[in-house]
């Protein structure tokens, strides 16, 4: 027997449900409408809890443009769920040495001119679209889907229109570009690698093994440094997908500064071979011996949970922003440039935006997809919003150092 439904103007979805469990994580109204239809499928029930969340991640993206003061222009097209390509977009294309090695004249005729490479290239198709983004964005929002295009020949994972991380995206997307920059030949005079001379850094390893002493040591470039970030115990680590109300967070503890530190300062035990007498174990430390001009920091908000069905526990512990961090070395200043923050469960999920600094008006900038808005620096730095969802954090080398 099929239900009754006879409240005019309302579509019906018929949804079925074996476990009263489940539906009692739903909210009220919710509850009431599948109390009425008997034995449900699990996952119907799934896409009527997930459309919830859903709705609720778009009321907190209302509230944040609701904040901002006024808008400015067009950002870069949703193709669906491209949010991660238009966050990352939005960090590069406001760095100003970056943008104008990537612009090269003589780096730009010389990819052209790699025998048939240029149309496969992802560099190229950045240099298009960076320049597409400023001739349109006082009048119409850019598409991005040629660079996205070019990446999907690069990564599978960047095939079709789900969503991704932005991490990944970021660095497969400046690794690849480095690459066939690096790659070009016959050439008469050395070109710059934009992505070497303004995001690449180096990091000196020393390992000590547990069991003889054996030292040795090992250098390593990174586009960006992963910082881990230490779980409240009080946090709710279940299989529910739930939205976070970042305003009941507590206030941060720990902030940028001190867990940058603290990964340079400590030391770490970790799986290693010692060729001297073939114990497993050793001590290793960590420090920057090349300092890039635009530092990356990726907080490491997820970890793996097989027991969770979306495979991830997301840790939204609000972080510190600082607006200026030294490096291990303590002699260099970074002052913040970007923050890429996410709202969602897993890094494959949720809504990616942006908060740049444009050097350009002198002004911070709230990007999301189409839409960009003038912000206040305070907003970004100090919001708890911003610091419960921030994941990637672009910091430029200050000229001027602060003594």
């Amino acid at each position: 027997m099929k239900p009754v439904m006879n409240q005019p103007g309302v579509e019906y979805k018929l949804l079925t449900c074996s476990s009263s469990s489940v539906a009692s994580s739903l909210p009220t109204y919710l509850e009431e409408e599948l109390s009425q239809y008997g034995n449900a499928k699990p996952n119907d029930l799934q896409d009527k809890k997930r459309k919830h969340v859903d709705e609720e991640r778009r009321d907190t993206r209302k509230r944040r443009k609701t904040r901002s003061s006024r808008s400015l222009e067009r950002g870069f097209t949703n193709n669906g769920n491209t949010c991660y390509i238009n966050a990352v977009l939005f960090a590069l294309v406001h760095q100003p040495r970056f943008v104008q090695d990537l612009k090269n004249e003589a780096l730009y005729d010389a990819m052209l001119s790699q025998n048939g490479k240029h149309k496969t290239s992802v560099y190229l198709a950045m240099v298009k679209l960076f320049e597409k983004f400023e001739q349109n964005r006082t009048r119409a929002a850019t598409n991005p889907e040629s660079l996205k295009n070019r990446m999907a020949i690069v990564q599978d994972i960047f095939k079709g229109n789900e969503q991704q991380d932005a991490q990944e995206f970021l660095v497969n997307c400046l690794d690849t570009i480095k690459e066939e920059v690096s790659s070009i030949d016959d050439i008469d005079e050395p070109i710059i690698n934009p992505v070497t001379q303004n995001i690449t850094g180096e990091e000196f390893f020393s390992f000590k093994c547990v069991q003889c002493g054996h030292e040795s040591t090992k250098t390593q470039e990174f586009t960006d440094l992963s910082i881990h970030i230490d779980q409240n115990p009080d946090q709710d680590d279940s299989d529910e997908e739930t939205v976070i109300d970042a305003r009941t967070l507590p206030e941060p503890v720990v902030d940028i500064q001190q867990l940058l530190n603290r990964m340079f300062q400590q030391e770490e035990i970790i799986s290693r071979y010692c060729e001297a007498c073939g114990h497993s174990l050793a001590r290793s430390k960590r420090e920057i011996c090349v300092l890039p001009e635009v530092l990356i920091l990726h907080l490491a908000r997820f970890e793996a949970k097989e027991t969770n069905s979306s495979g991830y526990v997301k840790k939204t512990e609000r972080i510190g922003i600082n607006e200026t961090i030294r490096t291990s070395n303590a002699k260099d200043v970074y002052e913040i440039a970007a923050v890429i923050g996410h709202e969602g469960s897993t890094p494959r999920q949720g809504h990616y935006y942006t908060a740049v600094r444009s050097y350009e008006k002198k002004m911070w900038l709230d990007c999301d997809d189409e839409e960009i808005n003038e912000i206040s620096k305070q907003n970004v730095l100090s919001s708890a919003e911003r610091q419960s969802t921030c994941y990637l954090l672009f910091y430029r080398k200050l000229e001027k150092q602060i003594e």
